[in-house]
C-alpha cells in the first residue's frame, strides 16, 4: 500500500501543465474579485480580449488565473468559455524608470494623506498605508507615467509622483485671536433655595458599538525561494515573512508554461536550464500584496548531490 501511494504521489508531481479550459473577456473591463460575490474586494480589472485560464465554475462565477498569474473570480456572463490558449505571454506595461535617489516629502492639495501601494496601479487591494502631508520618504525611482518607487520605515512600495516633492515647506500656523472679556451678569441672585436633587440617580443609556473591530492586518515583508539554485528532483519551497501571512501561489516557467498552484514545487527534467517563477498574492488579512519570485537556472541532476557546502540565499527586493 505504501509503495502504491508513493507511486501515485510521484505521478502527481510529474504531471504536465494543466489541461485547462480558457475564457476570453468581452463587454469592456471585467473585474477580478477575491471571492465569488459582487460584494467581494476587487483585485484588479482586465479589458476585452484578455484570455484567462478557467479552473472551475459555479453559480455564475469562474475561478480563474489571469495572464499575469493572479487568482480570483470573474462573472461568467462576461467570459466566452472554450477559447484557445494564448500562444504568447501578454505584453508588459510600457513604463520607463529613472533613478532619482532623493529625500522627498508627501504633499496634497486637499491636505489629506496619500496612499502607498504594493504595485504601480490603483485598485482596492494593494494599499500598504496612508501617510500624512509632510511625511519624509525616500524616493528611489520615478517612472514616465506618474509613479514613484519609494521606501518608508523599511517598507518598499509605490506612490503617485504628483504627491511627492523635495521642496516642502510646512504651513505656518495662523495666530489665534485673544479671548474676548466675559461680561458681568446683570441678573440679581434670587433668594429662592435651589431644588433638591432627586434621590434616584439617572442612569445614562449604554450604547452598543455599531462597528465590529476589524481584524489586524498582516503585511507580507519578504518572499524568497529555497533552494535558489535548484537541481532536477529538488523540492522548491516558498518562504514568506512573516510565516503566518496568508497567500496563494502560481508556479510557471520562463516560456509562460503553467506548472502548479501548491505552496511548493518539485523540479522536473523538463525544467533543466530554465528559470522557475512563482507569483505570490496575499489573501485575507494579507490582501493587497503581490510579487514575483524566481529561481536561478535549474541544474540537471548529477550523480553526486553532496554539493560544495555553499548556500545561496536571495532576499526579495521589490523591483
Amino acid at each position: 500500500m505504501a509503495l502504491a501511494a508513493a507511486a501515485l504521489l510521484c505521478c502527481l508531481w510529474a504531471a504536465p501543465a494543466f489541461a485547462a479550459t480558457y475564457g476570453t473577456v468581452f463587454g469592456g473591463w471585467l473585474r477580478l474579485r477575491a471571492n465569488p460575490s459582487y460584494y467581494a474586494a476587487v483585485i484588479t480589472s482586465y479589458r476585452t480580449g484578455t484570455v484567462v485560464t478557467v479552473l472551475n465554475r459555479s453559480n455564475g462565477w469562474a475561478r480563474v488565473i489571469t495572464p499575469d498569474y493572479r487568482i480570483g473570480y470573474m462573472d461568467t456572463g462576461f467570459l466566452r468559455i472554450g477559447s484557445t490558449q494564448p500562444t504568447s505571454p501578454p505584453p508588459p506595461v510600457s513604463r520607463t524608470w529613472t533613478d532619482v535617489n532623493r529625500t522627498a516629502q508627501v504633499i496634497s492639495q486637499n491636505g489629506k494623506g496619500v496612499r502607498m501601494r504594493s504595485s504601480p496601479t490603483v485598485n482596492d487591494t494593494n494599499v500598504m498605508g496612508l501617510y500624512p502631508v509632510g511625511r519624509t520618504v525616500r524616493e528611489i525611482r520615478r517612472s514616465d507615467d506618474g509613479w514613484s518607487y519609494i521606501s518608508i520605515d523599511g517598507k518598499y512600495g509605490y506612490m503617485m509622483s504628483e504627491f511627492l516633492t523635495s521642496s516642502y515647506a510646512p504651513p505656518t500656523p495662523k495666530p489665534t485671536p485673544p479671548p474676548k472679556p466675559t461680561e458681568k451678569p446683570t441678573d440679581k441672585p434670587t433668594d429662592k433655595p435651589t431644588e433638591k436633587p432627586t434621590d434616584k440617580p439617572t442612569e445614562a443609556p449604554t450604547e452598543e458599538p455599531t462597528e465590529k473591530p476589524t481584524p489586524e492586518r498582516i503585511d507580507i515583508e519578504n518572499v524568497k525561494l529555497d533552494p535558489f539554485n535548484p537541481k532536477v528532483g529538488d523540492r522548491v519551497k516558498i518562504i514568506v515573512t512573516p510565516s503566518n501571512a496568508e497567500y496563494t501561489a502560481v508556479w510557471f516557467r520562463d516560456e509562460n508554461v503553467l506548472l502548479g498552484m501548491n505552496k511548493e514545487y518539485t523540479v522536473q527534467e523538463s525544467d533543466a536550464g530554465k528559470v522557475i517563477n512563482v507569483k505570490v498574492t496575499g489573501v485575507g488579512k494579507s490582501s493587497g500584496f503581490s510579487v514575483d519570485a524566481f529561481t536561478g537556472a535549474v541544474q540537471a541532476a548529477s550523480a553526486d548531490d553532496g554539493g560544495s557546502g555553499d548556500e545561496v540565499v536571495q532576499e526579495w527586493v521589490d523591483p
